[in-house]
């Protein structure tokens, strides 16, 4: 780790607030090892619940190194092929529901990461379907020969694309965003009219967090900014000028095999990365059907996907 890699204490992300109760200290990376100790929050204000101890920004490039999960290749592995295969039909499916009965004409994905949802659409919208996406780091990305994904490299706050979207979708990258309410304003002035955001985030409410709260797969201390239940996520949207359409809980195995997994290779000092552990496959199958049980039982799921649009 460089020695400009610095950990401060800052304020709320939402409201700018310094005034917050401590909810939990000493946190460490247990999944990629990240070094240093950090707190989570809540602001006495906005009340959201956020990393208080946390990165400087100019820091945070070094919390995303090769071991990073979205920089594993998925495909090599039958099982997780499949699941991600079939997220990835599920959120076309949805995609396409909230286009209100029209493809989408452009779609832009922001933080792509190993870009297989962008190659997914692909294949299954129209060749007159426009696809951009963006990421930091977009070493891993493999397109194919020919392919009409438009790729950018880049960080999406500096980025000027010059154009509109009818449709843009962001899975897991808002809780990493240092400005949230700019991010989703740069957002929403990129939509066209009818156009609409769709994104998805960890439910801070879900039940694992209460049994694992120190090894959270929500967590991703310190690369998650800040944690969002249905109240802060309403003040975020607002204060953006963006109007929630629909909130709904999904189905997430990651949410427990993941969060067993943190726990299990920390509590045994194991040098293994989590997710890499032989026994994560295994908790992955497990937990399809451990996690749809727990959400019926308490109507409480591991992430919201949400659906807004320009409140004006």
């Amino acid at each position: 780790m460089s020695e400009a890699f610095r950990i401060i204490h800052g304020p709320c992300p939402l409201c700018g607030s310094a005034h917050a109760e401590l909810l939990l200290d000493g946190l460490r990376d247990v999944e990629n090892r990240v070094p240093g100790e950090y707190d989570v929050s809540r602001c006495l204000d906005c009340r959201l619940i956020y990393l208080s101890t946390r990165p400087d920004e100019a820091s945070l490039h070094a919390c995303y190194d090769e071991n990073y999960h979205v920089r594993f290749n998925r495909a090599l592995h039958p099982v997780l092929r499949g699941l991600f295969n079939t997220r990835y039909a599920l959120r076309l499916r949805r995609l396409l529901r909230h286009s209100r009965g029209r493809v989408p004409s452009s779609v832009l994905e922001i933080g792509c990461g190993d870009g297989n949802l962008l190659a997914y659409l692909e294949g299954a919208l129209p060749p007159s379907v426009e696809l951009v996406g963006i990421e930091l780091d977009a070493r891993n990305i493999r397109l194919q020969p020919g392919s009409r994904i438009q790729l950018h490299e880049a960080d999406f706050d500096r980025l000027d694309l010059g154009r509109r979207f009818d449709a843009v979708v962001m899975y897991h990258v808002l809780e990493h965003v240092v400005r949230p309410v700019d991010t989703l304003c740069r957002i929403r002035e990129l939509l066209n009219p009818g156009g609409f955001l769709l994104f998805q985030v960890p439910t801070w409410d879900t039940a694992w967090r209460k049994v694992f709260p120190r090894h959270w797969n929500g967590l991703q201390i310190p690369r998650h900014q800040f944690f969002l239940d249905p109240e802060s996520l309403r003040q975020l949207c607002e204060r953006s000028g963006l109007r929630i359409e629909s909130v709904a809980g999904l189905l997430d195995p990651g949410d427990f095999a993941v969060s067993a997994c943190n726990w299990i290779t920390d509590r045994l000092n194991l040098r293994t990365l989590p997710r890499k552990a032989w026994f994560y496959i295994p908790l992955v199958i497990l937990g399809t059907g451990l996690v749809a049980a727990t959400h019926l039982a308490t109507g409480r799921s591991g992430e919201m996907e949400v659906l807004v649009r320009p409140a004006d």
